[in-house]
Parts: C-alpha cells; sequence; structure tokens
C-alpha cells in the first residue's frame, strides 16, 4: 500500500522536473522568426536563402575577443555554434511580409545564372527586396539566455556584410548584446 502512492509521487516530481527542463527550450525555428522580424518596414522585406549557413572555426578569437568584453565568455557557445551549423539544412520558415523577410523559393538565386541580370534586374523588378539573406542555425543557453547567430547579408555586388551576432532571449523576445563582423564587401 506505501508503494503505491510513493510510485505515483516519484512520476509527479519525474514529470514536473521534465517541464521545467522544457520550458527552457526555445525551438531553433522562433529564435529564428524573431532575428528576421523587423529588418525591413513599410512594406519592404530580405529574401532569405533556404538553407543555413555554417560557421568557420577559424574566426572564433576574434569573435570571443569582440564580444567578450561586455558579455562575458561566449567561447563555449560559438563553438556550439559551429557545431551546430556542421551540415546545412534546408529551413521550413514560412514567408512573414509583414515581419519584412521572405523565404527564397529559387526565384531570387536566378538573377545570379547566366544572363540573369543581377542586381540591376532583380532591384528592377523586385524594388522592395532588400538583398539575400543568409543565416545560421541559432543556439541557445537556457542558464544564461544568450543567443549567437551567423547573419549575412548581400545587397549589391560590393555591398554586404555578415556577423556573429549576441542576443539575450527572454520572455519571448530578443534583445541585441553586440556583434562582430566577420566579412564585409
Amino acid at each position: 500500500m506505501i508503494f503505491r502512492p510513493l510510485l505515483i509521487a516519484f512520476f509527479m516530481l519525474a514529470t514536473a522536473g521534465k517541464s521545467l527542463a522544457t520550458t527552457n527550450e526555445v525551438s531553433d525555428k522562433t529564435l529564428l522568426q524573431l532575428v528576421l522580424k523587423g529588418k525591413c518596414a513599410g512594406g519592404d522585406y530580405v529574401v532569405v536563402s533556404p538553407q543555413t549557413e555554417g560557421v568557420s572555426k577559424e574566426s572564433k578569437d576574434q569573435v570571443v575577443k569582440e564580444l567578450k568584453v561586455q558579455y562575458g565568455e561566449v567561447g563555449e557557445l560559438f563553438d556550439k555554434l559551429v557545431k551546430h551549423n556542421q551540415k546545412p539544412v534546408r529551413l521550413t520558415l514560412k514567408s512573414s511580409l509583414k515581419d519584412g523577410y521572405l523565404m527564397d523559393d529559387g526565384k531570387y538565386e536566378k538573377y545570379f545564372q547566366k544572363d540573369g541580370g543581377g542586381w540591376d534586374r532583380w532591384y528592377k523588378e523586385h524594388p522592395h527586396a532588400h538583398g539575400m539573406t543568409w543565416i545560421s542555425l541559432p543556439v541557445f543557453d537556457a542558464k544564461t539566455g544568450l543567443v549567437l547567430i551567423y547573419y549575412g547579408n548581400q545587397y549589391q555586388s560590393l555591398g554586404g556584410e555578415g556577423w556573429i551576432i549576441l542576443f539575450e532571449y527572454e520572455q519571448g523576445k530578443l534583445v541585441e548584446l553586440g556583434r562582430s563582423m566577420l566579412w564585409v564587401s
């Protein structure tokens, strides 16, 4: 008789602990939507590549040095970002023009194929599309609320940049804390 109430109490404790753990989890999709949201306004939008972008471990020292000054050690989070993005994956996000982004369905990459017209034709046919964006899968540290992600944008042949961006995630919102530039053209 004593065994059954103990078993029920143990199950309730185990279930409660599991519920707490899952509330600390934030999906890649949720974080990606928050990162992309609001990059453009007034009907303008960025076009997002459907494949994730990898992150080179060679840039670790630079990123850690630039972000460490104000935000503490991010080396472990950077290592997780590299590992999480070793292989590109196809994003499952849906376009959200109200939030300022459109997922490329192959329509935009045609501009950079032979006789595609490049950026001039792109902007002539899509004046509200502000370049192509590449993004990695984010990494999230539930203890600190920190999120690290790669975000790159090309908007002309010699106009673009790529960043590692550090955010804090709290109550469904991202606040940018800092960034480290990886490239510029």
